[in-house]
């Protein structure tokens, strides 16, 4: 999925948790779960670095512009705070070991990635336009959750 989806999603999570352990454990299981839905990801195996840059910068910046109306409209702030980093941390753990400097393969970088391989060597795997669909669908329904139920 898509950074800003997993953002979102966290962020719309937590504004419905009573404290922030419960906003973080289910922002986490958030971003599992999302993984676990036949997805295509933009494709970070042939594009140049700043074609790569630009389309991460992109995601994790519409999912924080998203997060932050959220985060600005609520009063459960950390919550919401909370619920939105753990949501999305195992892309972000991901990008600073696989494509930063501390480039190593580390246990927890390891599972995430076999929960996407494994989900790519599925037999039905949607294209990009049903994928990114998909995950515009998961947004919103996240914002109008949180819009309609704790706004």
């Amino acid at each position: 999925m898509f950074g800003a989806t997993h953002i979102i999603v966290g962020a719309a999570i937590g504004a419905f948790c009573p404290n922030f352990w419960l906003a973080g454990l289910l922002g986490l299981l958030s971003h599992a779960t999302l993984d676990a839905i036949p997805h295509e990801d933009y494709d970070f195996d042939h594009p140049s670095m700043p074609t790569l840059v630009a389309r991460g910068a992109f995601d994790f910046g519409t999912g924080l512009a998203l997060a932050a109306l959220v985060f600005t409209l609520s009063p459960d702030k950390t919550n919401i705070a909370v619920g939105a980093t753990f949501g999305a941390l195992p892309d972000i753990i991901d990008i600073g070991f696989i494509y930063g400097p501390l480039h190593t393969n580390i246990f927890f970088t390891r599972i995430h990635q076999n929960i996407h391989w494994f989900l790519q060597n599925k037999k039905w795997r949607p294209n990009f336009a049903v994928s990114f669909s998909l995950q515009v669908t998961l947004i919103v329904a996240a914002l109008a959750a949180w819009f309609f139920f704790k706004h």
